[in-house]
């Protein structure tokens, strides 16, 4: 996309050159090794396809065939980045593998990317998620009413971009306190800037989080599980 339709921190390619926005009209060059450049521009691809998809599906009136073709892109997108190999012949592997998802982490559209696998932390590999094989999404209505505190926060997140605690209420009757319980492990209350999801809190500058968390956790121990859950992703000091 061109850089005026970027987010504030995405990246774009320039003259064949990844470049960072960092304000209206300023941006930085990506900083990285070759492999780190060349994963990053697979990334990007990936991004702006599920961007395109994601579009065509809550259009009205675009045509199932249109939407299928834009799927299929996705999908060679994907397969291209996990099947990659670096100059050892080693794979890449899936985005949300450590060593990949740091390469943009800090990228507003980076959780959208981590959606698209499920992943497991033990044996670092992915499963596809739905949007892969069959369509997600339609058109946009109005939501007025979810059954649980699950529902109510992605309609949060599609509604408003955020999670939003008393629009969660209203939808589904749930007390904030409750949802926050059955929430625990998708959501957290970041120190600095209140309720976000977990892809976006345990990404990023994690050590800068940690720091902050652990000196919230001293006064206030619902911070506690921020700490312990951040620790996990914790990259180990070299």
């Amino acid at each position: 996309p061109p850089p005026s339709v970027v987010k504030i921190y995405g990246h774009y390619l320039k003259d064949g050159k990844i470049r960072q926005k960092i304000g209206d009209t300023q941006s930085q060059a990506f900083v990285g090794s070759d492999e780190a450049v060349r994963k990053a521009k697979r990334l990007l691809t990936i991004r702006d396809t599920l961007r395109d998809l994601l579009n065509k599906q809550l259009t009205e009136g675009v045509d199932d065939r249109e939407i299928e073709a834009v799927r299929v892109k996705l999908n060679k997108a994907y397969d291209a980045f996990v099947n990659g190999r670096n100059a050892k012949g080693i794979k890449n592997g899936p985005i949300t593998k450590p060593a990949n998802r740091k390469i943009i982490s800090d990228d507003p559209d980076m959780p959208s990317l981590l959606a698209l696998e499920h992943y497991n932390y033990t044996n670092q590999t992915a499963k596809k998620a739905d949007i892969f094989t069959k369509r997600t999404q339609f058109p946009p209505t109005v939501v007025s009413e979810v059954g649980n505190s699950k529902d109510a926060l992605l309609a949060s997140l599609n509604e408003k971009g955020v999670v939003d605690l008393d629009y969660m209420g209203e939808i589904s009757g749930i007390d904030p306190a409750t949802m926050l319980t059955e929430l625990e492990g998708l959501v957290f209350k970041d120190p600095q800037a209140g309720y976000t999801i977990a892809e976006m809190y345990l990404s990023g500058d994690v050590r800068q989080k940690l720091k902050i968390a652990e000196d919230a956790a001293k006064t206030d121990r619902s911070y506690v599980p921020n700490v312990t859950a951040l620790r996990e992703v914790h990259p180990k000091d070299l």
